[in-house]
């Protein structure tokens, strides 16, 4: 109780009574006539009860009692029925910076209820703006710091920044969305621009139209329009050029004012500066290009050091890798035209297509590695795998099919058409094939026609041959000037010689074969004609042997063997070395023809008897070859016998007609001797 009571005295001496109110303070001031207790300190505070959670519980509902929840370290009021923590109370009305809970989704919000736009502020700096006048959104310090209210509904509308500095200069501009920090932070009046990204267009200030994704992308745009950036520093410089596209890192990175480009991929275009009409699509494609125009690359680093080249489409990976200042190149497939710098007007389709070519022009190659290794070539066209694969300087060519004229190096105006038809012409010239594997082996030949598989098959260095038929002279190797036509003709490297028919051969140089041993009969409807013009010939005489050749020749009848003679003319040919099954009764057909003529040995006998040089008589030039007869020729020696034959008779003539007078003078010295006789006799009888 003594204790009790000094607190009332202790009291007594602070506490300044009066009858509407209470003043509790140590200076002795009055209360607050509005307060019905006033308390004032300036160096002590107000301690409200302070207790537990649990011991809160155990007190009755009173309505506005406060006390101090020790647990919680909050202030908790009753309102009669339930209690209230204060610090949770007041998301009805206010937002706290550790978060509200209790409210209520579309009726709690952040903002204004009368028509004032939101602004939020950072530092004191504009740094958010909700406009629903002007339709513009801005969020992020300084985002859109530039824009004053004064500005008319028509200007500064449908803008969004989202970002620090975001739309910074804007002051008229429309239609902007800029998203990143110090995205579109330039624009002025600029409109209808997109900026996604880290200082995304951020020195754009009248450009229009340009869209920016990625850091950087478009940063020294100022007023180029219609440009698409997408990738960090795509588009980086450029300024003022318009309606480019570029996609991907540093897609058109030095892009000034180069216009209507399109550039997809990392790098693609990346030095590019005032060149238009380029599409590069492709890491790293057209990569050196500066001021080249109109060019298409498409595929990893394809026309990748292309600076002011032109008209050149690149499509592969690597395509046209080193091409300069070369124009109207087309390439199409990995590496193809890989080398090229100054050649121009070629086409390459294929992987490794033109590969070595530098400055060969006009060529057309379509095919892996068709005219690879060219360099300096023009005016070739290979189609097929590896066709041309190994020409250089090698002009004019054409080959057509898989490692046709693959191996030609220097050769010029050649056409190959089959795989690998003319395969290792390396200086051959002026050489048609066409055939899988014809002149196949030819290295220098020139001036050779080739049609059929394998047709002059193993020819190195024959010229002027025409060859038609399937093998046709395939195992000739050196002979020139000759003609074949027929399957598995052949020749024994002759010159100047033709065949012509199925397995029909010739063993000698300047001589011509119509058909093999199983053709009977050669028809015509005229006679083989010879030329035989005075004008051409010199060193005549007369020195044919007549009677004496012909009564030494012996007429007679005999059967051929075609087969036995096929297969002695076949020796050495071993792709025709024995007769098909299939024309086994052709050559018994022919064998068993029973014809006249003459043995052609017993002939030149019979020339060296006589002393007579008979053209008729064709004698072996080669172990291989074989004895004939040209029977025309023996109608001269046969003309020569009817006149020695008609000399003969005219003197027999001579000699009867002597004879014939003789006989008259002495029939009639006999008719007169006969006379006498008679008369005589009568002189007798009488």
């Amino acid at each position: 109780m003594k204790s009790f009571y000094l607190v009332l005295i202790l009291l007594a001496i602070s506490v300044t009574a009066h009858p509407q109110n209470l003043a509790i303070n140590s200076d002795g001031s009055k209360a607050d006539p509005n307060a019905i207790v006033d308390i004032k300190s300036t160096t002590k505070g107000l301690l409200i009860p302070r207790m537990s959670t649990a011991s809160r519980l155990l007190i009755p509902h009173t309505n506005g009692l406060l006390v101090y929840d020790t647990n919680t370290k909050s202030f908790w009021y009753s309102n009669g029925e339930s209690w209230s923590n204060m610090s949770l109370s007041t998301a009805s009305s206010a937002w706290l910076t550790t978060g509200n809970a209790g409210t209520t989704d579309l009726i709690n919000f952040i903002g204004t209820t009368d028509d004032v736009p939101f602004n939020l502020r950072v530092n004191n700096v504009a740094s958010g703006r909700i406009d629903h006048t002007h339709n513009n959104t801005f969020f992020g310090f300084s985002a859109g710091l530039s824009l004053t209210s004064t500005l008319p509904p028509f200007m500064h509308m449908d803008n969004t920044a989202i970002g620090a500095f975001a739309l910074y200069s804007s002051n008229g501009s429309n239609h902007n969305t800029a998203v990143g920090s110090s995205s579109l932070r330039s624009c002025t009046i600029g409109s209808f621009n997109t900026a996604l990204g880290y200082q995304a267009l951020t020195r754009n200030t009248t450009g229009d139209m340009n869209t920016a994704t990625g850091e950087m992308a478009l940063n020294f745009n100022t007023t180029g329009n219609l440009n698409t950036a997408n990738g960090a520093f795509a588009l980086y410089n450029n300024k003022t050029g318009g309606l480019n596209t570029g996609i991907g890192f540093r897609a058109m990175y030095s892009n000034q004012d180069g216009n209507l480009n399109t550039a997809i991929g990392n790098d693609a275009l990346f030095s590019n500066i005032s060149g238009y009409y380029n599409t590069a699509t492709g890491a790293s494609a057209l990569w050196n290009n500066t001021t080249g125009n109109a060019n298409t690359a498409d595929g990893k680093e394809a026309l990748f050091n292309n600076t002011t080249g032109a008209d050149n489409t690149a499509v592969g990976v690597r395509s046209l890798f080193n091409n300069t200042t070369a124009f109207g190149n087309t390439a199409i497939g990995s590496q193809a035209m890989f080398s090229n710098t100054g050649g121009t007007q070629n086409t390459a389709t294929g992987t490794f297509a033109l590969y070595a070519n530098t400055n060969g022009i006009d060529n057309t190659a379509t095919g892996f590695q068709s005219l690879y290794t060219n360099i300096s070539g023009s005016q070739n066209a290979a189609t097929g795998t590896r066709a041309l694969a190994n020409n250089t300087t090698g002009s004019g060519n054409t080959a057509h099919g898989a490692d046709a004229l693959r191996l030609n190096n220097t050769g010029i105006w050649n056409t190959a058409v089959g795989s690998g038809a003319g395969f290792q012409n390396s200086s051959g010239r002026y050489n048609t094939v066409v055939g899988a594997a014809a002149l196949f082996d030819n290295a220098s030949g020139n001036s050779n026609t080739a049609i059929g598989v394998n047709a002059l098959l193993h020819n190195l260095n024959g010229s002027n041959n025409t060859v038609v038929g399937y093998s046709a002279l395939a195992f000739d190797r050196s002979g020139s000037f000759n003609t074949a036509v027929g399957s598995n003709t052949f020749l024994f490297s002759v010159t100047n010689s033709t065949v012509i028919g199925y397995g029909a051969q010739v063993e000698a140089s300047n001589k011509v074969r119509i058909g093999n041993a199983a053709v009977t009969v050669i028809e015509g409807q005229v006679p083989f004609t010879t030329p035989s013009d005075g004008r051409y010939k010199f060193n005549v005489k007369e020195n044919v042997s007549g009677l004496d050749f012909i009564l030494r020749l012996r007429p007679v009848t005999y059967q051929f063997d075609a087969n036995k003679f096929e297969v002695q003319v076949r020796e050495g040919n071993d792709s025709a070395k024995s007769i098909p099954t299939s024309m086994y009764s052709a050559y018994s057909e022919a064998t068993a023809v029973r014809r006249s003529g003459f043995i052609a040995q017993e002939v030149e006998k019979a020339a060296i008897a006589s002393g007579y040089n008979f053209s008729g008589i064709i004698k072996p030039k080669t172990d291989k070859d074989h004895y004939g007869l040209s029977y025309e020729s023996f109608v001269v020696p046969l003309v020569k016998g009817m006149q020695e034959q008609q000399e003969l008779i005219h003197l027999q003539n001579k000699k009867i007609e002597g004879l014939d007078k003789q006989l008259k003078v002495q029939q009639k010295q006999i008719n007169e001797l006969q006379k006498k006789l008679l008369e005589l006799e009568a002189r007798i009888q009488l």
